[in-house]
């Protein structure tokens, strides 16, 4: 399979090739080619994405991202106005569940949390399109629009990218979730077992090979399951996806700005023709708060979401301080300094400490 994107091997920036029908990424984009990106644009405001557009302070990009698919029309905004974008899949399908070759292999949203660890490299060519949709399928974009991006064999093709994946020896070994204590026969994989466990970086180089390898742990691999499961070490990585849609509904029935953008880019799609597995009903406690003459492609909505993001930072750190104020946990605003009662060693006449007349010192001789 020959795909015409293999020029783009960032995955973000391929499935984005392949939902805008772009032959090359334009360079006002090139740095926003995220998940954030697509997240944010969907109307999606989770830690990770909040953490990413502080760290960034530039807004400019998505702009004109958002102005390049509107001109375009192209079907990415249908996938993200979904209903069910942002929210992690609560379960595998059933074909790539088969490819992790366990019985309990880790949810999406937590393979979500790991994605650094998924390569592209060394393999066929469509081993580049099946990262990019698979990561898109864990940000919750619908399957069916994937399925009609990509071609009948998305999910053999995926299936194919996670058994590779799970022979990596840092995810696989992760995705197990065994208790590596038994393994741990010396001081040093004692050191490795504890730090792989709680999650940390691990010094020694090739240790993780070494703990795979050991008999014991092929064993559960061969099994299909953990002999001692437990907990999988958590990840360093903030959460750009939100894990149930509760979560999401929950957050759309507030007054967040970036709520308010997500009802406005919903109602305009669902103004045009819409696909059969698009599912854009308004969730409980949702309303819409569009303008009635809304439209993405107006000038002065160009600007939208830079400004909405913006607004989301200034009112998080607003209320961040006020909660700092009311809990006395901020720092001690430090008194106004005022020159006149600053200068207590002069009497100035007026104002000063050394100008106040003490009692019985008139009778002082």
């Amino acid at each position: 399979m020959t795909c015409r994107f293999d020029h783009i091997r960032r995955s973000w920036g391929h499935f984005l090739a392949h939902a805008s029908g772009w032959k090359r990424v334009y360079s006002q984009v090139q740095e926003l080619i995220r998940p954030e990106t697509l997240l944010a644009v969907g109307g999606v405001w989770t830690p990770g994405v909040e953490h990413f557009w502080r760290r960034r302070g530039e807004f400019d990009g998505i702009n004109t991202l958002l102005h390049r698919l509107q001109a375009t029309r192209s079907p990415l905004l249908y996938g993200v106005s979904d209903r069910h974008y942002g929210v992690s899949p609560p379960a595998w399908h059933p074909r790539l569940h088969e490819a992790f070759g366990l019985e309990e292999p880790p949810s999406p949203w937590e393979s979500l949390q790991r994605r650094r660890e998924i390569k592209t490299g060394g393999g066929p060519d469509h081993y580049s399109c099946g990262a990019a949709f698979f990561y898109a399928y864990l940000l919750g974009y619908p399957l069916e629009a994937l399925a009609e991006l990509y071609g009948p064999r998305l999910i053999e093709d995926l299936a194919e990218l996670v058994a590779k994946t799970m022979k990596q020896d840092n995810f696989g070994l992760w995705a197990l979730g065994a208790d590596l204590t038994p393994v741990a026969t010396d001081p040093t994989k004692y050191i490795a077992v504890r730090q792989f466990m709680t999650g940390e970086r691990i010094g020694r180089g090739g240790m993780i090979a070494e703990l795979r390898g050991h008999p014991w742990v092929r064993a559960q691999f061969a099994a299909g399951r953990a002999f001692t499961a437990v907990s999988r070490a958590p990840s360093k990585m903030l959460p750009i996806t939100w894990k149930t849609y509760e979560e999401k509904w929950a957050f759309e029935a507030t007054d967040h700005p970036v709520a308010q953008w997500a009802s406005c880019i919903r109602a305009e799609v669902s103004r045009r023709g819409i696909p059969p597995w698009w599912m854009g009903e308004i969730t409980p406690g949702f309303s819409l708060l569009t303008p009635p003459h809304f439209d993405l492609i107006r000038p002065h909505a160009k600007r939208k979401v830079g400004k909405i993001i913006k607004r989301a930072l200034k009112e998080s750190d607003d209320a961040k301080r006020q909660a700092d104020r009311l809990s006395g946990g901020g720092a001690p605003s430090k008194p106004r300094r005022r020159g006149r009662l600053r200068r207590s060693g002069r009497s100035s006449g007026r104002g000063g400490v050394g100008s106040q007349s003490l009692p019985g010192a008139s009778g002082l001789g």
